[in-house]
Parts: structure tokens; sequence; C-alpha cells
């Protein structure tokens, strides 16, 4: 082969493309390390490598809009609900405060929700407790109910004496919830007395 086709061959750039063997298919020479690199790979050969970009987007977990099972529990196996006897003149700004829930803090957590009347029967109001500690609780009033101007005369009191025997004797009942206000009192007029002072206390 002449000097001149040698020469033609040397600076041959292998754009006709790389056979199996690694030469050129038109010098029949291997190129060098660095034009080997800018070689396009022939349509024939199949492309090694995989798209890291669109593996990583397919692996994401799309967003469905559906409610996850791990989400969805029986509400009362998860919190309480609470039925509160609201003291005449007691209002939503009221239970809305932290120190408002200081006694009874500790038994409220997060999700917790209460509703009940005021004494007199005149305003309903229900709510959700949202953060609680052992001293406080951040509480808020989603539903206040007026029931309409406070009636003269109730169907019952909202305060009865009663006989308890034994070491209580006689007591104060709140006719609402039927909770024990104070006992231990030595006879019916006592126990009145106690009603009667506790009714113009809440007024005040």
């Amino acid at each position: 082969m002449s000097n001149e086709a040698n020469e033609a061959k040397t600076e041959c750039d292998h754009s006709v493309g790389i056979d199996e063997f690694g030469l050129c298919k038109d010098c029949g020479i291997a190129p060098e390390p660095d034009k080997a690199e800018e070689v396009s790979v022939p349509d024939s050969q199949p492309e090694i490598g995989v798209d890291i970009t669109t593996t990583i987007e397919t692996a994401v977990v799309p967003i469905t809009g559906k409610l996850p099972a791990t989400r969805f529990r029986p509400g009362e196996e998860q919190f309480n609900h609470w039925r509160i006897a609201f003291a005449d003149g007691t209002t939503a700004a009221m239970i809305e405060t932290e120190q408002y829930w200081s006694h009874v803090a500790m038994h409220v957590k997060p999700g917790h929700t209460f509703d009940g009347m005021t004494d007199d029967r005149g305003t309903y109001m229900r709510g959700i407790v949202v953060a609680s500690g052992r001293q406080y609780a951040n509480v808020k009033v989603i539903e206040v109910v007026d029931l309409g101007a406070v009636p003269t005369k109730l169907d019952k009191p909202l305060y009865e004496s009663e006989f308890a025997g034994g070491p209580a004797a006689w007591r104060v009942r709140r006719v609402s919830d039927g909770a024990i206000m104070i006992d231990e009192r030595q006879t019916k007029e006592h126990a009145d007395t106690w009603i009667k002072s506790h009714l113009e206390a809440v007024k005040r």
C-alpha cells in the first residue's frame, strides 16, 4: 500500500462507523481512544445504560387522593367526648382561654371533643381540643347556639337538695348532669342555703 494511501487512512475521521472488531469501516484502523469517544454508536447496536432520571420518577408513589386505611379507625378507641355543664354566663371566649381548663387539663388530649349547655339552658356550645398540657388546654369552639331567652321559671330547678344518708347526710345535686356539688350538710336548710348562695355568686 502506498504512503499516500496510508496517510489518507491516518487522516480518516472514522465517521463511517466502527465494526464489531473495533475497526473503522472506512479505513480499517482502530481509532485512537480520544477519537473513539467521539464516534457515534451505530443504530444497529443496542444502547447500553439506564436512564436514571426516568427510573427515579417512576419510583415515586403517585398521589391517588384516597384515604389510607392507616388513617381510618374508630373514634371511640382514640378520642373521648366530654359533656360539660357550663356555668351561667360562660362564653365561647372564656372557654377558649387556656386558664379555663387548668383544673381538668390533665384529662383532655388533642382531638377530644366536648359539648354542653349552660345551667340556665340558654346556650349550647360545642368544640374540640387542639393542644393540651398538664395545666392548660387550647380549644376551639366550633358551635354556639342561642337557645333563647332564659326562662323565668324552669321546668326543673338548677340544683336540688336531697338526703343521701350516712356521712353524706344532706347534699346538693346539679339537675342538668346529676353532679354532686356539695354534701355533708347537716340539715335540708343548710343545703338549701348553699344553693341560694351559689346562685347569687354565679350571677355576679
